[in-house]
């Protein structure tokens, strides 16, 4: 089951808090988001938050978030949490 983080969580999160928040996104009751192992998440560089991001971007049933792909490398806590954000408030639903 998906959590309910409240959006001004995403500010200033902890790399706890963005652990958890993938592996939600991995354990969906309909299929993961991503493909990276769970355990991964722990202590995740920037680089494997940037690839997993990118992974969101090119999903073959369509991106995720619509952030361009080349704005993840380096990406600011800012940034990571403005992406955040657009998981939780899709017109479709929420992802997180």
């Amino acid at each position: 089951m998906l959590r309910n983080h409240c959006i001004n969580a995403f500010a200033g999160a902890s790399s706890k808090l963005l652990s958890e928040i993938l592996i939600d996104l991995t354990t969906r009751s309909d299929g993961p988001i991503i493909n990276h192992r769970i355990n991964a998440f722990a202590g995740a560089s920037s680089k494997l938050l940037s690839e997993i991001l990118i992974d969101l971007t090119t999903r073959s049933d369509g991106p995720i978030i619509n952030h361009r792909i080349n704005a993840f490398a380096g990406a600011s806590s800012k940034l990571l949490s403005e992406i955040l954000i657009d998981l939780t408030t899709r017109s479709d639903g929420p992802i997180i």
